[in-house]
């Protein structure tokens, strides 16, 4: 288009020009931002399952108190130890599932983070205790279940999108 309103604007109708583009090589820091998108992605997914988790622990264990379960089953004899002890190995089992699925996940689309896997073996223990102790300062099932869905949403999904945004700036 550009030539052809040279060629009128001159009188040439000969006029040929040929224009040549060679790019600036992309720099390390834009290569490794381009390569560290997927990971807000992943983050983001992965936060909002494991969220899940601890409100799921939380809802059970205010459910409980809200019924009395808790109360009978003393009153019935059962030790308190086992009692939590119990709760404490079936939470653990159950939290190791999505925790394995998601490092699975992670190896089979070759997604290359190398330590994921330790913090995702390590989540269970500090998201179920804390949990545990979360539950005693709700007295409903489904404050504490709503506190503890978007308290984990923010830090695990959330967290991940600020963190990425806050290495671009130098």
């Amino acid at each position: 288009m550009y030539e052809a309103i040279i060629k009128t604007a001159i009188g040439d109708p000969r006029l040929n020009f040929k224009v040549t583009n060679q790019p600036f090589p992309i720099l390390k820091n834009h290569q490794e931002r381009e390569e560290g998108a997927p990971g807000i992605f992943v983050c983001f997914v992965a936060g909002i399952g494991l969220a899940l988790i601890p409100a799921s622990i939380v809802s059970r264990i205010v459910n409980e108190k809200e019924k009395g379960l808790h109360h009978m089953q003393v009153v019935s004899g059962a030790g308190l130890v086992p009692y939590w002890l119990s709760f404490f190995i079936f939470d653990i089992f159950l939290a190791y599932l999505p925790c394995t699925l998601i490092t699975w996940l992670i190896e089979v689309f070759d997604l290359q983070y190398e330590h994921v896997w330790k913090a995702l073996f390590l989540y269970p223990w500090a998201v179920i205790p804390f949990s545990y102790v979360a539950s005693h300062t709700f007295n409903r099932e489904s404050t504490a279940q709503t506190f503890t869905i978007y308290l984990h949403f923010l830090l695990s999904g959330i967290a991940g999108m600020i963190i990425f945004a806050l290495r671009m700036v130098e």
